[in-house]
């Protein structure tokens, strides 16, 4: 009823809310609107949900407002009760602030005389949908990481396709460009591989984002780049992640090439582990390629699974080897069947996801946000990742090294305008008012009225040494890289090593270390940066050195020296 197609670019999606028919002060209905509070609790007569449409990304709603009406038991009805300007209460997403024309308004009405609880199958369906409030399940990001040419973009595209997220019109669109270049095998890729050079080249340069979602979770994919030279993108895309999936090839000679030594399957997996991701699925994928040869799995799984125990992966409780196929999507998310493989019978890929069980940051911590890209569009826009504590639409923040207060006019999670995010997800801020430079990538977002992030110019740390060239001592330079920063940085002091065989060491006596010894180092870096302990907030105090292409050391920080910037100003 005045939905029925879709305006041109755009399909129709929906922001659900709830609310109560009985008011304190009436007795007459009252309808909520979709952002506003909650009803009043107790007793009630009739549900009512209103579906405020707009257009965005996904075909969801006939699918919503039927199952909404399946579960909402009675005799419920749907209405169009009104339209709203493109201005008036409508979340958007900047893409949409041009998109004109009047939005519907719909009205369903479940049954009468239902009781209010909390396990009405009408108020189950309204709660457990993400967009468009703020009491949001946890998001989860998986990390696709692994060799260049592996098949991570083409598994990320595939799931997004299984999922909703890529649908049949878009999908024959990127198989014909595809075709026209010789590569119709890399039409799922082009889901993530959105550049012109990265199509032209069949090589992922920088993280892609996507999202998808299953009955139990919402996932956030982050499509890492497998070729060394763009590890930093790697790194950055691993930073944010709870789960990372390690893509190997199963087929004869990509394997072996991915995995020895100069491989980024190695590196990739060292990588993952420093910047604290807690569950690895090592997905073998290309099985098709070996006729799903149980001796080639088994095969890789003993090559890959001592080297993960080494890099500190707990293989009973940490890592899950899975057999998957990413171009046909052959146990991506339904599993197996027996006339494909008849030896393995676990989980499909997005089951083991669901199935794991993540120890989520603390929404009550303070609040840090890690600022991963921002661009400017009229407004500043800014993207990143809060890896502790609640951010609110409207709360005033604080961006350091820049040191500079501003205000939160709108924050979208997955182009859907929300009131409230929480530790762990994955959220564009709009700010009003802010020069460019206040925000760069590598900032901290932090509250003014809390304790602040501290900023550094030189902390203590300490560190394994994985491989260099030479010996390292006080005066070596490299690059470093925490969170989302890649800064120059100095040892300006060894303080200590710890070696296997000779045990603790004074660096007075050995002022430099060596490849597989551990030390506690002093190091200065070249600009302002925003660190944390890591006993304090783990995101925040692991990092990664290197040099020329090369992982030179990783390791956490153990002691930082504040400068003080906000104390300073409050003084001031």
């Amino acid at each position: 009823s005045g939905a029925k197609r879709a305006p041109p670019g755009g399909q129709w999606g929906l922001v659900v809310g709830e609310g109560s028919n009985r008011s304190p002060e009436s007795s007459e209905p009252q309808d909520f609107w979709a952002t506003g509070p909650a009803g009043p609790t107790g007793r009630e007569r009739r549900r009512t949900v209103e579906l405020s449409v707009f257009p965005m990304r996904g075909w969801l709603l006939f699918a919503t407002v039927a199952q909404l009406c399946l579960m909402g038991g009675g005799h419920p009805s749907l209405s169009l009760v009104g339209r709203t300007s493109g201005s008036a209460g409508l979340r958007r997403s900047p893409r949409q602030a041009g998109m004109q024309g009047a939005v519907p308004i719909l009205r369903l009405r479940g049954g009468e005389d239902e009781e209010s609880s909390s396990d009405s199958p009408l108020e189950e369906a309204v709660a457990g949908l993400r967009i468009g409030n703020s009491t949001q399940t946890n998001n989860v990001n998986v990390v696709f990481i692994g060799h260049v040419d592996s098949g991570k973009s083409t598994i990320s595209g595939h799931i997004l396709y299984e999922t909703g997220g890529l649908d049949e019109r878009t999908l024959d669109k990127y198989e014909r460009e595809a075709k026209a270049i010789g590569r119709e095998s890399w039409k799922y890729a082009w889901a993530m591989d959105t550049t012109d050079e990265e199509r032209a080249k069949g090589k992922t340069q920088e993280c892609g984002r996507a999202t998808f979602k299953t009955p139990l979770r919402h996932y956030t994919i982050l499509d890492a780049p497998g070729h060394k030279n763009f590890v930093p993108f790697m790194i950055g895309g691993a930073s944010q992640a709870e789960i990372g999936v390690l893509v190997v090839s199963a087929r004869q000679g990509e394997f072996e090439a991915g995995f020895e030594r100069g491989g980024q399957t190695r590196e990739h997996a060292v990588l993952a582990k420093t910047s604290g991701v807690g569950f690895l699925v090592v997905a073998v994928n290309k099985m098709d390629e070996v006729k799903w040869d149980k001796e080639r799995f088994d095969e890789v799984v003993d090559k890959v699974s001592p080297f993960l125990k080494h890099t500190g992966f707990n293989l009973k409780t940490q890592v899950t080897f899975i057999p998957i196929e990413g171009l046909s999507g052959i146990n991506l998310k339904d599993r197996l069947d027996k006339g494909v493989c008849d030896w393995y019978d676990g989980p499909s890929l997005l089951e083991l996801l669901d199935s794991l069980q993540i120890s989520f940051p603390d929404p009550d911590g303070e609040l840090r946000m890690t600022v991963s890209d921002r661009y400017r569009d009229a407004d500043l826009y800014v993207l990143g990742k809060i890896a502790s504590g609640t951010m609110e639409k409207g709360q005033t923040v604080l961006a350091l090294p820049s040191n500079t207060t501003m205000t939160i006019n709108t924050i979208v999670v997955d182009e859907v305008e929300i009131d409230k995010a929480v530790a762990g997800d994955n959220v564009q801020l709009r700010i009003r008012s802010v020069d460019d430079e206040v925000v760069k990538t590598g900032s901290i977002i932090c509250s003014p009225v809390e304790r602040p992030c501290p900023v550094v110019y030189t902390f203590e740390c300490k560190l394994n040494v994985l491989n260099c060239k030479n010996i390292l001592s006080a005066g070596y330079q490299c690059l470093l890289h925490v969170h989302n920063s890649c800064v120059e940085c100095t040892w300006v002091e060894v303080v200590s090593i710890f070696d296997k065989k000779l045990g603790e060491i004074s660096g007075k006596r050995q002022p430099f270390v060596r490849p597989g010894q551990q030390a506690v180092i002093k190091v200065e870096v070249a600009e302002q940066l925003c660190v944390e302990k890591y006993k304090d907030l783990s995101a925040l105090g692991r990092f990664i050195m290197r040099e020329e292409a090369l992982t030179v050391a990783i390791g956490v920080i153990t002691d930082v020296t504040d400068l003080g910037l906000v104390d300073t100003l409050a003084t001031s």
